[in-house]
């Protein structure tokens, strides 16, 4: 089993460098945090009673997807558009 946490994260479209430091637009309010969980098999029970006491439940979660809406006017489903020439 892996749990792993990430805080503090951010995202920018401009000196993309990994060595220009830890700049950039928050891609999380305040506070909120990450946590992935990875396991072969099932949750250990121990584990599933942890996170129901306290309301924690399985979600889908793209930081690559959130970090692309807020860069860009996205709305919705990307639907094919045929151009007419």
């Amino acid at each position: 089993m892996r749990i792993t946490i990430d805080y503090d994260v951010a995202y920018r479209t401009k000196n993309l460098s990994l060595l220009a430091g830890k700049d950039g637009k928050n891609l999380l309010p305040d506070n909120h945090v990450i946590m992935e969980i990875k396991v072969l098999g099932a949750y250990p029970l121990w584990l599933v009673e942890i996170l129901d006491r306290h309301h924690v439940f399985p979600k889908s979660f793209s930081k690559y997807g959130v970090a692309y809406k807020k860069t860009t006017d996205y709305k919705g489903v990307i639907r094919h558009v045929r151009s007419v020439i």
